[in-house]
């Protein structure tokens, strides 16, 4: 087991490499809050780690209004715990992870392969764009 355990100045780095700060994304998802997430999520997630279960949601959205540069991948890990998903600089190979602050210990990105997103976009998603102010085409 290979875990990265982030330091608050390169998780807020890579948040940064989006427009945002890392606090500006914490306190996004605690507005937003588990209504976001899917039911069997929501039991999961705490305002205390709003970062946690959100993976998916917070990719679809960077992914969804552009703000992902060619040369990053979403990747997505299967897990005991289910999926995280996070991006991977093709070129680099350096991990971009915008809630990697759901892991307090780290996390092992080891074994992941290319994700994808579902064809139409989430509402969790669209939630956390316009928490962002990020615009998602209404065609998505």
């Amino acid at each position: 087991m290979n875990r990265i355990k982030f330091s608050y100045r390169e998780k807020d780095t890579m948040c940064r490499r989006f427009g945002i700060s890392l606090s500006q994304l914490r306190d996004a998802l605690v507005q937003i809050g588990p209504i976001a997430l899917n039911p069997n999520l929501q039991k999961q997630w705490t305002s205390d780690n709003p970062c946690s279960c959100f993976c998916y949601r917070v990719s679809e959205a960077v992914l969804r209004a552009g703000l992902v540069p060619e040369n990053l991948a979403l990747m997505r890990k299967k897990d005991i715990d289910g999926s995280h998903y996070f991006f991977k600089d093709i070129i680099t190979g350096e991990i971009i992870d915008l809630t990697a602050d759901q892991f307090k210990d780290g996390y092992d990105y080891d074994g992941a392969a290319r994700g994808s997103l579902f064809p139409k976009i989430s509402n969790g998603a669209r939630k956390v764009a316009a928490a962002m102010g990020w615009e998602i085409p209404d065609s998505l």
